[in-house]
């Protein structure tokens, strides 16, 4: 059995990058950058008002108050959208809406709530200060800064400061396409009547979700009997996808088949078996160049194998920087296994400031539960006896 951190990098080291492509805004979302982004305009574009009132001079207002307040000539009135062409002079006012653009000569706004307009003045309750409810023009954003890096996943934050300067596409990774193949004669696809023996394949729409979530696209190539020629023949078919995952058949049953019928059509395998609990039988291997993923049967070994090593895959892939929570401490005590990792469903929550961590249990392969209330991988590490409530553990999958 090889060390999960040595199965990753081997992963890593297996996979080559793919090209950039432009994308259009509503394409982008899931992809990730392949060049950083500099601002082309800043932001705020132009120097506006925070709040509706009045822009003013504020050495006109030093003394104002309720008991004794400046009044002052509007000569003119202002909606987001649209400049004045007055320069404001001592003792006048515009009337400004939130985000018009700031008229010459005024420094200060005065809240709406702190005013009362008779005619064509305003009195003014406030001596509000230079710079008062102001938004400069790049305060937030200076033209020329780097607001996005490459391998950054792009997300509806993303979207808004792309579209805030005006981009209409974005350089992106294209998303890998992923091929999905269920392998076992015991396999029906959901809304099938189950003949006795036979279960639903969770492990495909599983998959199709959590390549979705990682920024792939997937592809679900059906169910495949435990038959070497059919399964050959789909693996044939699939090596036009960029990758591929496989699902059952890599133990050391006697129908386990997909190790031998990769081997017949010449992959690499650089690795088998993972001293991690669940997803020990874990292949992978390169087949005409392509990365070929044999996981487990069980769909919870599937999906928390998945979670690391198909999302390390598919990030090489695309450069996008996988982030993760580093530590939290064990809410409970948790029995260590004496050979294997334990990557175990868990519920991760902020408890007095600290992030503390439930691994749920008891866990099996075969049981769906824990998974619905868990939000994350806790990460276990080999030996006897137990892990002790208190231990800081890390956390190499959030969910």
């Amino acid at each position: 059995m090889i060390p999960l951190d040595d199965a990753l990098k081997l992963v890593a080291e297996s996979i080559r990058p793919l090209q950039a492509v432009k994308a259009k805004l509503e394409d982008a979302p899931g992809c990730c950058l392949a060049s950083d982004v500099r601002a082309q305009i800043p932001n705020p574009c132009f120097d506006n008002s925070q709040m509706d009132g009045y822009a003013v001079l504020s050495a006109d207002i030093t003394a104002a108050s309720r008991t004794n307040p400046a009044v002052l000539e509007v000569i003119d009135r202002l909606a987001a959208g649209r400049a004045s062409d007055q320069f404001l002079k001592n003792g006048q006012a515009v009337k400004i809406m939130t985000g018009a653009p700031m008229p010459k000569g005024a420094d200060a706004i005065v809240a709406v709530e702190d005013t009362e307009l008779t005619g064509n003045s305003v009195k003014i309750f406030h001596a509000a200060k230079k710079g008062e409810f102001v938004r400069n023009a790049g305060e937030d954003i200076k033209q020329g800064d780097t607001i996005m890096r490459k391998g950054q996943m792009v997300g509806p934050a993303e979207i808004l400061a792309l579209a805030n300067q005006g981009m209409e596409e974005v350089e992106v990774v294209r998303r890998p396409k992923v091929a999905i193949i269920a392998t076992g004669d015991e396999l029906a696809y959901p809304g099938q009547r189950l003949e006795a023996g036979h279960i639903y394949n969770s492990s495909s729409p599983m998959l199709a979700a959590l390549l979705r979530s990682f920024g792939a696209v997937p592809f679900d190539q059906g169910i495949v009997p435990d038959d070497p020629k059919l399964v050959a023949e789909k693996l044939c078919e699939a090596l036009g996808f960029d990758m591929i995952l496989l699902t059952g058949g890599v133990s050391v049953g006697d129908y386990d088949v997909n190790r031998n019928v990769l081997s017949n059509m010449g992959w690499r395998e650089i690795f088998w078996k993972v001293a991690i609990k669940p997803g020990k039988p874990l292949a992978f291997g390169l087949l005409e160049g392509k990365p070929v993923f044999g996981l487990p049967g069980n769909p919870i070994s599937t999906m928390t194998a998945s979670r690391l090593f198909a999302r390390e895959a598919i990030g090489k892939m695309t450069g996008c920087s996988n982030g993760r929570c580093a530590t939290a401490r064990l809410a409970n005590d948790v029995l260590r296994d004496s050979r294997r990792e334990q990557l175990l469903l868990a519920a991760m929550k902020c408890e007095n400031g600290s992030l503390i961590v439930e691994a749920a249990g008891p866990q099996n392969s075969a049981h769906i539960k824990p998974a619905l209330t868990a939000n994350c991988l806790a990460r276990i590490p080999a030996g006897e006896g137990v892990e002790p409530k208190g231990s800081l553990v890390n956390i190499p999958a959030l969910f």
